[in-house]
């Protein structure tokens, strides 16, 4: 969840209103899920999506497994949100969630400088990872998509290459892009 103007804390820990962020890992285990219950509409149960891409699969996140995705105000635990600094816009406090996430699949992938890095996706988070892949030195430093202004937004953050998978064989462009070595890291950010 990002970009709500603001955040009704109920559990404690922040007051009413205070100006809050979610990070994106919600409680989980089935005792937070009682207490996201009795956070109002929820009239059926809450449960995990288990699917096998999660690192938490009991992970509930706030918007997706539970209303208020879209929502101006929202009522969550305190102890899943982060006061947000009185200097600091919303936009950008509404970025960090995101930017975090790519920094730390650049960093754990070990994104190396001189060393080929391939981005598959690169909409919000994925163009994250191209501008953190860039700031680590990574060339060629390879962007995939789908749509032509988000690729045009990876060349502007660093892509080197930047390939329209429409069209061609994806590992084929990759491996031309690296003189036929392949990438070294490739990192999967298509959603």
């Amino acid at each position: 969840m990002f970009g709500l103007r603001a955040w009704t804390a109920l559990l404690g820990g922040l007051e009413d209103s205070t100006r809050s962020a979610q990070p994106a890992r919600g409680p989980c285990g089935e005792r937070n899920h009682e207490r996201l219950r009795t956070l109002g509409r929820l009239d059926r149960p809450v449960r995990p999506t288990g699917r096998p891409q999660q690192l938490l699969p009991a992970a509930i996140y706030l918007g997706l497994h539970v209303d208020g995705g879209l929502a101006e105000l929202v009522s969550t635990p305190a102890s899943i949100c982060r006061k947000v600094p009185d200097g600091l816009p919303d936009d950008a406090a509404a970025m960090a969630q995101p930017l975090a996430v790519a920094l730390h699949a650049v960093r754990r992938a070990g994104v190396a400088p001189g060393e080929s890095c391939a981005v598959i996706g690169v909409g919000g988070i994925g163009a994250f990872i191209v501008a953190a892949a860039a700031s680590r030195g990574a060339a060629p430093l390879i962007a995939a998509d789908l749509a032509e202004h988000r690729l045009q937004t990876a060349r502007r953050l660093g892509a080197d290459v930047a390939i329209d998978a429409r069209d061609v064989d994806l590992t084929q462009a990759i491996v031309e892009a690296t003189g036929g070595d392949g990438a070294h890291v490739v990192i999967e950010a298509s959603g």
